[in-house]
């Protein structure tokens, strides 16, 4: 997973017709961290507590979700469902590249 975040953050940074390590570099030291979140089936949905809303610290996220979903983004004051991929990995640009990113312009 690692090798595969540093690919795309390179190939971000080519998008941006910046050099293929600019976000690397600018992220400093690789910090990779794993976690897992699983819940089992609820019988009453609309009672289950997921995680809370947050925003991903770091550069990217990798997520591999299952059929059951549960991602949502907030966009204009509104929470949206996620589609899951199945056996796709969704990328999230993190936090810490949104910084990045506000700090070029």
């Amino acid at each position: 997973m690692k090798d595969l975040a540093q690919k795309l953050l390179r190939i971000v940074s080519e998008s941006l017709n910046l050099p293929p390590s600019y976000i690397e570099e600018a992220v400093g030291e690789v910090y990779q961290n794993i976690t897992v979140s699983y819940y089992s089936p609820c019988p009453q949905p609309d009672l289950a507590l997921g995680l809370q809303s947050h925003s991903d610290m770091g550069a990217i996220t990798l997520l591999i979700q299952d059929d059951v979903g549960g991602l949502e983004v907030l966009k204009d004051g509104l929470w949206i469902p996620v589609p899951s991929l199945p056996d796709g990995i969704l990328v999230i640009l993190a936090d810490q590249t949104e910084v990045i990113f506000l700090h070029m312009l």
